[in-house]
């Protein structure tokens, strides 16, 4: 029986470094996307109609900072 080929360890390590990381940046994206904290200040701050676009801009800036980097 042959043995099966093995991936070198430094691929390895770094796959787990590649998802690790984007498993980081997802849970920062959607736990700060989603604050109802962030939203809420935004909207008394800057009135109804400025504050949800200041809201979905940033859920964007996040989504292009944290998952896109």
């Amino acid at each position: 029986m042959e043995a099966l080929p093995t991936v070198p360890i430094e691929q390895q390590i770094g796959v787990v470094v590649i998802l690790g990381l984007f498993i980081c940046g997802y849970c920062a994206f959607f736990f700060l996307g989603r604050s109802e904290k962030i939203r809420k200040r935004l909207l008394d701050g800057l009135g109804p109609r400025a504050g949800a676009i200041h809201h979905i801009t940033l859920q964007k800036l996040l989504l292009r900072l944290l998952l896109a980097g």
